[in-house]
């Protein structure tokens, strides 16, 4: 059976919910990804990550359809990139899964793409979990994977469109990365010079001229193929845990 929700009839999304309480609904961007990547890029990775590791558990959990605008106010300057207000996407959240746990869903998982989302988030976590008494948990960014990526990209501040995100999509989607037009890097600046704890309210202007964060010449396949599996085996793993919970 297919795992996305929107390639299903309503019979089998019911039967579906059933066997599995679980869903799952990734959460992306549209926004600039620098002159060689997609704007769809966190979008595209949050899904498909959802996709496979659903794909691997028997019976599997749905997959709702992406959203696949975020809090991209920060890359606005840059041309390209679709914003929305924090309470537009925490509405469109809370609403999202407030249809889902009406038919039948016990659990909601959301696999997020891009990390200006991420205090919306957190805040729908709660409000989830509070007003409609299910669990909601977040996979962050790829967080499951986290130590790997530590060791296969140790470079500091290679946070968008660098290294890191060029490697996972020459792994995973070669033919949307536009290798002519891969940046030499022009480092980066730290707005205020904070503390590492303390969060400081940011344009990607005030860091970087070029929209990007991180070298992206020194992008590599096989090292995003790898960081991709290790991404897929947590993001698994994590479902299986949920799924079992409900179960216990």
């Amino acid at each position: 059976m297919d795992v996305r929700w929107g390639y299903l009839t309503r019979e089998e999304i019911k039967e579906a919910l059933f066997r599995c309480p679980v869903v799952v609904l990734p959460v992306g961007s549209c926004e600039q990804h620098g002159p060689h990547l997609p704007v769809d890029t966190d979008t595209y990775d949050a899904e498909r990550a959802a996709i496979e590791a659903a794909e691997q558990i028997s019976p599997p959990p749905l997959v709702l359809p992406a959203v696949p605008y975020g809090v991209s106010e920060h890359h606005m300057s840059f041309g390209g990139t679709i914003t929305l207000k924090p309470e537009t996407l925490l509405n469109v959240v809370l609403d999202v899964a407030e249809s889902a746990v009406r038919h039948g869903a016990k659990a909601v998982v959301i696999v997020n793409g891009h990390g200006g989302n991420s205090p919306v988030l957190a805040i729908a976590a709660q409000k989830i979990r509070h007003n409609l008494g299910v669990a909601c948990l977040i996979e962050d960014c790829g967080a499951v994977a986290e130590d790997t990526r530590k060791k296969l990209f140790p470079q500091p501040y290679d946070v968008h469109a660098g290294e890191f995100e060029t490697s996972v999509a020459l792994a995973i989607r070669a033919d949307a990365v536009r290798r002519d037009a891969i940046p030499t890097p022009c480092g980066v600046r730290r707005p205020f010079k904070a503390p590492p704890k303390v969060t400081v309210g940011f344009r990607m202007e005030d860091m970087t001229s070029n929209g990007v964060l991180g070298d992206a010449t020194k992008a590599d396949a096989e090292r995003g193929k790898r960081f991709w599996q290790a991404e897929i085996d947590g993001l698994k793993k994590l479902l299986e845990s949920v799924i079992a919970e409900l179960r216990a």
